[in-house]
């Protein structure tokens, strides 16, 4: 089951893949989003975030299992910018991921 998880990750979708980042740049596990987030449901539905156990104001904190994490550490590199106008759009996604509107 794990591999099957872990194979999920070179199938991500824009946004996806932008939440993920957003937790690496972060250094944290764990990534607060209202709980109809698309691209969160979609990474729960995959396996590589784990349902929130609680919400506040319909935020949840989303949870990366700690076997997801230690591959992302190891694949940072899928996630880095490679330009400046990259570098510019994922600035602007995790600003909205800071104000809950991505996904």
């Amino acid at each position: 089951q794990r591999d099957g998880i872990i194979a999920h990750l070179e199938t991500l979708t824009v946004h996806e893949a932008a939440v993920l980042a957003y937790c690496l740049e972060r250094r944290t596990r764990t990534v607060n989003l209202p709980l109809h987030n698309a691209a969160a449901n979609s990474l729960v539905n995959k396996g590589v975030l784990r349902q929130p156990q609680g919400f506040v104001w319909g935020t949840a904190s989303f949870t990366i299992p700690a076997f997801v994490w230690e591959e992302l550490q190891l694949r940072k590199e899928w996630f880095a910018p490679v330009n400046g106008e990259q570098q510019r759009a994922l600035e602007q996604c995790f600003q909205a991921l800071d104000r809950g509107q991505i996904g």
